[in-house]
């Protein structure tokens, strides 16, 4: 079994790799650990196409690749676990729309999504679970 990524994969985790030691890091050594979520972290997110790896292509994004995801996640958290928790929360709240949202649900709100001009989360309750 072959386990080395393929060239797209490299290249993507290089670019999310310079992304984070040159962007990302200069905005986690401002914030740190916070509550607020910095909209300077969320703009270059969105400025470097990050959240464009959760949407499909037919949606303005780049296709949902889960070795994809996985190095972009590891990426961020080396730097920012708030750039992480973010792109995860973006997916848990995008995928829902992906999977089982209408056409109209998935033309009014994936390429918003994919640009990071809507942030999405994801909640999750049960009977008598009280979650």
């Amino acid at each position: 079994m072959n386990f080395n990524l393929s060239k797209e994969s490299e290249e993507l985790r290089e670019h999310c790799r310079r992304f984070s030691q040159n962007k990302l890091k200069i905005i986690a050594e401002e914030f740190g650990e916070c509550n607020d979520l910095p909209p300077q972290m969320v703009k270059a997110m969105s400025e470097e196409g990050i959240f464009k790896y959760l949407i499909p292509k037919e949606f303005g994004g780049k296709g949902i690749k889960a070795i994809n995801i996985c190095l972009i996640r590891e990426e961020l958290a080396k730097v920012y676990a708030h750039a992480d928790v973010t792109f995860a929360m973006q997916g848990l709240g995008s995928y829902p729309i992906v999977v089982f949202g209408s056409e109209y649900q998935k033309n009014q709100y994936l390429k918003k999504i994919a640009e990071g001009e809507y942030l999405t989360t994801f909640a999750l309750t049960e009977p008598e679970a009280g979650s």
